[in-house]
């Protein structure tokens, strides 16, 4: 299976259960490199790539009721949402998605592309509980979301910080552990990189203020 690439349209959980029968998703891409996909507590689904494009890649995807998180540190390509234009899906980039189920996501890159990359599915329920705890810090989107009342998608993105790129070369290009050792170190980077997510969630959904503390219009 290979996740939509060249093909019709894959379901979300189609995808996951093909994770959890233990099946590559990659071997067929047009992709050297390393990439690695996780199920992570939660039923979030996790994935990193780092490495090349050796033809064009085309991703499609069915989306189900989820909170999608990348983070695009270099890399250039386009994507397309249900109900969105077009939008540049390029490096150096966050994209929250909050996705209702029957959502579709076209992500297309370019042969030769260098490609470094982590993401994350996130039921919404695991991310009320662990990420948004205090319904004030959370955006009107996601309580609609959560409540099975986000009739279309909504999408956020903003530039990555210095402390979003140091995480994801930490993830990525950490020295070599013992096996055991390495699973533990990748999901602590990993739930790292969603706090700083939940972090721009959070800010995005608290009243924006100008630099002398008066609310900005």
């Amino acid at each position: 299976m290979a996740a939509g690439i060249g093909t019709p349209w894959t379901d979300q959980r189609a995808v996951v259960a093909a994770l959890e029968a233990g099946t590559p998703l990659m071997e067929a891409a047009p992709f050297e490199g390393r990439s690695r996909f996780e199920i992570m507590p939660g039923g979030i689904v996790g994935w990193w790539l780092d490495g090349r494009l050796t033809a064009d890649l085309t991703l499609r995807h069915v989306m189900d009721d989820t909170v999608s998180i990348q983070f695009v540190q270099t890399g250039g390509g386009r994507r397309r949402i249900t109900a969105h234009g077009t939008e540049r899906h390029g490096g150096g980039t966050l994209y929250i998605g909050l996705f209702p189920a029957g959502s579709r996501q076209i992500r297309r890159w370019r042969a030769g592309r260098p490609i470094r990359y982590a993401a994350f599915w996130v039921p919404p329920a695991h991310a009320a509980a662990v990420l948004f705890p205090d319904r004030t810090g959370r955006l009107p989107a996601f309580t609609d979301l959560l409540n099975g009342g986000l009739e279309a998608p909504f999408g956020l993105s903003v530039t990555m910080t210095p402390a979003m790129h140091a995480v994801m070369d930490a993830l990525i290009d950490g020295p070599p552990r013992p096996a055991a050792l390495a699973r533990a170190y990748e999901s602590l980077k990993l739930h790292e990189l969603m706090i700083e997510a939940a972090g721009v969630m959070a800010a995005a959904a608290g009243p924006r203020r100008a630099a002398d503390g008066v609310p900005a219009r």
